[in-house]
């Protein structure tokens, strides 16, 4: 599932796609990307929200948050979020 950065309602939309049976998700690091063809269309999902979602639900995506921290805030410094 390809899901946008909305997050009011990010983890309800990600805990019913999984209810319907999504086990996929496409994230990336803090979020970046995004549709060059769409003004204002913000970035991707950011993995540490994923993360943090699938912890949250007690469920193992194989990456821990805590993990991921380092590298989220590797790539903010690199990139100058």
């Amino acid at each position: 599932l390809h899901h946008g950065p909305r997050k009011n309602k990010m983890f309800d939309n990600l805990s019913a796609a999984f209810d319907c049976g999504i086990t996929q998700f496409d994230s990336s690091i803090n979020g970046l990307g995004g549709c060059p063809f769409v003004p204002g269309s913000g970035g991707n999902l950011a993995t540490e929200e994923l993360v943090a979602w699938s912890e949250k639900e007690n469920l193992d995506c194989g990456v821990s948050l805590s993990d991921i921290r380092p590298l989220s805030k590797f790539v903010e410094s690199r990139i100058r979020l």
